[in-house]
């Protein structure tokens, strides 16, 4: 009869989000934060607003070893993280794209035909995302961020919306930060 309760816990979540809890994630309530790199001015505390990202999960491949009369799954080589993209909002009002054009051709100057090393070129930024009262519901640290390629020269103006800037980052690691946001984590006490 165990199973029987599970419909009973199912409803009453339901009628809890009704009242307010389980705050669903609403659109356009993230953003990204960029820490210090002193090659990239004005690079440091740039926030930019997202409209849709998607942070790349780690992968590990298995190797099987023998065991008995078969065998057994292991892991083995953790893979590199596939690429980064993120779509911004664009505001007129701020240098956000001056200082992502600025980054990028600091990867690549079409001008000179100049690359600099990577490792000059990487930084590091949060990733937040927020509830509709404003407060934490997740964050994930980015490490090891650069650009491979400039934002998005794509201008509408057809339908009078928000400009929207895309971009494919690099990134070397995506922690997510579980203490900073208890209410997520599983057993943790209620702040």
């Amino acid at each position: 009869m165990a199973g029987a309760s599970l419909p009973y816990r199912f409803s009453g979540n339901m009628l809890a989000q009704a009242a307010g809890k389980n705050n669903p994630q609403k659109k356009n309530m993230g953003m990204i934060e960029f820490f210090d790199n002193p090659l990239i001015k004005g690079l440091s505390g740039l926030s930019l607003y997202i409209k849709n990202a998607a942070i790349p999960k780690r992968a590990v491949e298995s190797g099987d070893v023998r065991f008995l009369n078969g065998s057994v799954h292991y892991p083995s080589l953790v893979t590199a993280l596939p690429d980064m993209t993120v779509v911004f909002l664009d505001y007129v009002d701020t240098p956000a794209r001056a200082i992502l054009e600025n980054w990028f051709s600091m990867v690549y100057d079409e001008k000179t035909g100049l690359m600099t090393p990577p490792t000059a070129l990487k930084t590091s930024a949060i990733f937040n995302l927020f509830g509709s009262d404003g407060l934490g519901l997740r964050g994930y640290q980015l490490e090891g961020l650069w650009p491979k390629e400039s934002p998005d020269r794509m201008f509408d103006f057809t339908d009078g919306s928000q400009l929207e800037m895309s971009m494919n980052f690099a990134i070397d690691r995506a922690i997510p930060l579980l203490e900073e946001w208890p209410s997520q984590v599983p057993n943790s006490p209620a702040v």
